[in-house]
């Protein structure tokens, strides 16, 4: 059962969400979830989860983005 920590805290999430471009969530040890928005305004997202190193994070993040950057000119 996942979901947020703290309901109430869901907008101010959303707009540093926003502001950085990518969205991170930490499950324990390597365990995390990493996704970047698909067009402005965003209608999609691209998203990876899994193990994922603390020093694979800035890398993977740069692809997800690209692939996002790819699809949006396609559409």
């Amino acid at each position: 059962a996942g979901g947020h920590p703290a309901p109430r805290g869901l907008g101010k999430d959303f707009a540093a969400i926003r502001r950085q471009g990518f969205c991170r969530v930490d499950r324990g040890g390597e365990e995390r979830s990493l996704a970047v928005p698909v067009s402005h305004p965003p209608h999609a997202a691209l998203a990876l989860t899994g193990r994922i190193p603390v020093g694979r994070i800035a890398a993977l993040i740069t692809r997800l983005q690209i692939a996002a950057m790819t699809i949006e000119e396609s559409l």
